[in-house]
C-alpha cells in the first residue's frame, strides 16, 4: 500500500455515507502512519487515546475531543494510541505516536460521532452489522473485516481487479510505510524503532521493493 493509494481512499471513502467506510479510512491512515499490521490496529479501545499539546501537557480518555479544522490544531501537537499487542512476542501494551494532521482530524470527527451515537461503546473501532450476530458497539472490528475492507477498497477506489487486491493484505500497510521512509532517507535503526521489531533482520523482512524498483537498481549497476 503506497501513499498515493491512502490518498484515493481518503478522497473516495473518507466522506462517504457509508459509516464502515470512513471508519476504514481512519483505520488504514493509522495502520500506514503508524507502521501498525491490522491486528494492532483493531484492538485499539477508545480508552487508549491520549492527546499531546504542544508544551507537552496531556489529555487522556475518549471523553476529551479537540477542535480540529483544516486551518488549526488548537495547539494539539499529536496523540498517542495504546496498543495492547503490538507484534508477537511483545505482550505488554506499547503507546504509538500520531502527529499527521489529516489522521488526527479523522480521529477526532470520529470520536465526534462515536461520543454522539454509541456513547457507552469500548472499541475505537467497531464490527459492521452481521446477519447472525446484528449490531454489537461492544465488538471490535475482526482482522478478517479489515482485509477485506483493504481489498474492497483497492478496487473501488484504486480500480484494481478482484486478483491484483487479493494480493494486498493487513500487512501491506507496515511495508508500504517502510518503504515511504526507506525512500525517504530514514536510517535502518530508526525505521526498526517506529516500527516495534525486535530484531534488525525482523525489520529487514519487511522491505519489499516493487518490480519497477527493483528494475530501476539493476539498471543502475
Amino acid at each position: 500500500i503506497s501513499a498515493p493509494f491512502m490518498r484515493r481512499f481518503g478522497e473516495v471513502w473518507g466522506n462517504s455515507s457509508q459509516w464502515p467506510h470512513r471508519q476504514f479510512v481512519l483505520m488504514a491512515s493509522i495502520s500506514f502512519t503508524c507502521l501498525l499490521r491490522g491486528a494492532g490496529t483493531v484492538s485499539i479501545d477508545r480508552d487508549g487515546i491520549a492527546w499531546v499539546y504542544e508544551d507537552g501537557s496531556i489529555a487522556q480518555g475518549a471523553d476529551f475531543i479537540p477542535e480540529l479544522d483544516n486551518s488549526s490544531n488548537k495547539g494539539v501537537r499529536g496523540v498517542m494510541l495504546c496498543v495492547p499487542v503490538r507484534k508477537n512476542r511483545q505482550h505488554s501494551p506499547a503507546w504509538i505516536p500520531v502527529m499527521n494532521t489529516s489522521v488526527l482530524r479523522l480521529l477526532a470527527r470520529h470520536l465526534v460521532f462515536l461520543s454522539t451515537k454509541l456513547p457507552y461503546s469500548l472499541p475505537l473501532f467497531i464490527a459492521p452489522p452481521s446477519r447472525r450476530a446484528g449490531f454489537d458497539p461492544r465488538r471490535r472490528i475482526t482482522v478478517n473485516t479489515f482485509r477485506d475492507l483493504t481489498r474492497k477498497a483497492l478496487r473501488q477506489c484504486c480500480g484494481m481487479s478482484r486478483r491484483e487486491a487479493s494480493e494486498f493484505g493487513t500487512h501491506s500497510f507496515r511495508i508500504g510505510a517502510v518503504e515511504l521512509l526507506r525512500a525517504r532517507g530514514v536510517p535502518s535503526e530508526l525505521r526498526k524503532q517506529l516500527g516495534g521489531w525486535m530484531s534488525r533482520t525482523a525489520a529487514l523482512g519487511y522491505l519489499q521493493l516493487s518490480p519497477s524498483a527493483q528494475l530501476d537498481v539493476l539498471q543502475s549497476l
